[in-house]
């Protein structure tokens, strides 16, 4: 319980309602929603540690330290049952873990683990590596797929990303650190989406969220909820995607940065394509062309899933608005130019998924012979990519083209998938979704 919080909230005859707007009044760069019934929460002991930004907030607003509120933090050990410390060596090093004494709850200092403190002076250095990783992340991700960097990555966060966030020091995570950490965090979300696990896919987008919120950045807060706008797209939840596509393009218009702008704005089209509202789709789809237009070369480059995000990757989200507008001549059009781009802008992930929505709109159209040869190319690139996704759409191809047995052209193709993906992880998902009805 914050026994601290309260009695100085007592001492200054502040009701909870009175304390909570003192909260919110702080001028320090950051919006917090502070409620009487968050007040009560604190002090009741139902959060034991508030995050970042309320922290800062707090201890602004009394002139407390976090102890003295009554907040601990609470450190989790291994299970203790047969008297031994687990011997599995961490992700980073090969040593085993080092036996830890329990923490002197009057003793501020952390205990010391195998990659050092646990919490310590964040750096411009640290900043400046969060940002590489997000890079070369997002790079490995969309070329190679989800699974060639996500366990290091959620191990990385764990270990060396999560300490800092919630460090209690004067010289605690800045907003640019937290902002970089919450587009990290994203990436780890979409690897874990690319490979079917929806479950940590979320986890890790509540924790960008909430990161890239006690950052104070609006622009961060735009990637989070355009990124989350591409999460329920790619889930089938068309209310919850316009809800937070919608968010993003207003945060993203305060930002006055236009690429993000025109992100957001193509997002939010093809969650509004995908709810069946084509006319407001095209609206947003044309408010994104008018922002890319009017980007500059000296836009700010730092969010890296906007990397190389110009006019072909704007007309992969007008593609995928007009699949979902059953227009499929016009998405022929448009995959025609996207993937005559793909080698020198497109890496081989979004080339593929680009190549399986052209392949459906072909069996749309009765294109048959066309789309068994462009789903040959398709094959050989979801044996190479670690992409559930890839490999989902591979099958849904082929689940399309069933009807189509008696051509001798669709089973040839049949042979020839069987034969590509022969001892691949893409076997399983592949017969998974074709074999359906």
């Amino acid at each position: 319980m914050a026994e601290g919080l309260r009695r100085w909230r007592d001492e200054n005859n502040l009701t909870q309602e009175d304390f909570a707007a003192v909260v919110r009044t702080q001028e320090l760069g950051i919006a917090v929603a502070c409620s009487p019934q968050l007040v009560g929460r604190w002090e009741r002991g139902r959060i034991g540690m508030p995050s970042h930004a309320y922290r800062r907030c707090l201890q602004r607003a009394t002139g407390l330290s976090v102890e003295d509120m009554g907040f601990r933090v609470s450190w989790a050990f291994p299970d203790e049952e047969d008297g031994e410390q687990d011997q599995t060596p961490p992700i980073f090093g090969v040593q085993p873990w080092p036996t830890q004494p329990r923490p002197d709850p009057t003793v501020n200092e952390p205990p010391l683990f195998a990659f050092g403190p646990m919490c310590r002076p964040t750096t411009a250095a640290d900043l400046i590596a969060l940002q590489a990783m997000a890079r070369a992340a997002t790079a490995t991700d969309r070329q190679f797929g989800g699974d060639c960097m996500r366990q290091m990555l959620d191990a990385y966060l764990t270990e060396c990303v999560k300490p800092l966030i919630v460090d209690d020091h004067a010289s605690a995570p800045a907003g640019a650190l937290l902002a970089a950490a919450a587009e990290l965090a994203i990436r780890v979300a979409w690897m874990n989406l690319d490979v079917g696990n929806v479950a940590a896919c979320r986890s890790h987008m509540a924790t960008a969220f909430t990161w890239a919120q006690d950052s104070g950045d609006s622009a961060a807060l735009a990637v989070v909820l355009a990124m989350r706008t591409l999460e329920h797209i790619w889930l089938n939840n068309p209310r919850q995607a316009i809800t937070s596509g919608a968010a993003a393009v207003r945060l993203s218009t305060e930002t006055r940065d236009r690429r993000l702008h025109a992100f957001c704005l193509g997002k939010f089209a093809r969650a509004l394509s995908m709810a069946g509202k084509p006319d407001h789709a095209v609206e947003a789809m044309q408010a994104s062309r008018t922002a890319l237009a009017a980007v500059v070369d000296d836009d700010d480059g730092r969010f890296s899933c906007l990397d190389n995000y110009g006019s072909v990757y704007a007309l992969d989200d007008d593609a995928h608005c007009f699949y979902g507008m059953c227009r499929h001549s016009s998405v022929l059009e448009f995959h025609d130019e996207i993937l005559a781009h793909a080698d020198a802008v497109i890496p081989a992930r979004k080339s593929a998924l680009a190549k399986a929505t052209k392949i459906r709109s072909l069996i749309a159209l009765d294109q048959i012979d066309q789309a068994c040869s462009e789903t040959k190319e398709l094959a050989a690139l979801a044996v190479q990519i670690a992409s559930k996704r890839v490999s989902d759409r591979l099958g849904l191809v082929m689940a399309a083209l069933k009807p189509h047995r008696k051509s001798d052209t669709v089973l040839d193709l049949e042979e020839t998938v069987r034969g590509l993906v022969a001892g691949t992880v893409a076997t399983r998902w592949l017969v998974h979704i074709a074999a359906a009805p």
